[in-house]
């Protein structure tokens, strides 16, 4: 169906856009494996989707924060495959994981997790496990050493469908509770999902409150 092309567009583009929004500063350019960790992973925190829908492939974006004052370094990504009961194959996309694997102070960066077209997904959910030590290859997300550890949990859903136009079509996924950082700043990631064919095409979204501001 065509919308359903709209549908793999559309939502990793709004998910990274409003990610975006929220966070600031810059990753290193010059990622290196090895050496002495410097940092502090008590520190880092990762922003993900709430739901993602099931059945279609996709690239789901993690948006991980160095919210300390020293750069971090030697971050290793995996999968916990004890906690994928999605029946999805999920990967890193190399390059985003190589960016990701040093963090400048107050700097973000985004992680891509692939969901493959096959097997196809179902309803369910997986870990996005973060280390911090020597790896082989960053892009594997392979563990060597850690102390500490920081994860989300991204849920897959049934989405639904509906035949309304504009932005009717439109399902928005968020939290349904959202916890500020301790220095006061918060981030939040909303997916927008085409539920309609008769929905159209998008080019900008944009998200207001109750009384319609920005």
């Amino acid at each position: 169906m065509q919308y359903g092309k709209l549908t793999t567009w559309l939502m990793p583009l709004l998910a990274i856009t409003l990610a975006g929004c929220s966070g600031s500063g810059s990753t290193s350019t010059n990622p290196s494996n090895g050496g002495s960790n410097t940092g502090n992973l008590e520190k880092l925190s990762m922003t993900a989707p709430s739901a993602f829908p099931a059945g279609v492939a996709a690239s789901v974006p993690v948006v991980v924060t160095n919210n300390d004052s020293t750069t971090i370094n030697n971050l290793n990504y995996a999968i916990d495959s004890a906690s994928n009961t999605t029946g999805a194959t999920i990967t890193f996309e190399s390059s985003s994981a190589a960016s990701c694997r040093i963090i400048s102070p107050k700097a973000s960066c985004t992680l891509m997790a692939d969901i493959a077209v096959t097997p196809a997904s179902h309803p369910g959910s997986f870990n996005i496990a973060t280390s911090q030590g020597a790896v082989a290859s960053a892009s594997k997300g392979v563990t060597a050493s850690s102390v500490l550890s920081v994860d989300v949990n991204i849920g897959l859903v049934q989405s639904a469908s509906n035949t309304s136009s504009g932005a009717d079509g439109l399902s928005l996924y968020y939290p349904s509770s959202v916890v500020g950082n301790a220095d006061g700043s918060t981030q939040v990631m909303v997916t927008a999902v085409v539920s309609s064919a008769n929905a159209g095409s998008f080019n900008t979204i944009e998200l207001v409150d109750g009384i319609v501001n920005l």
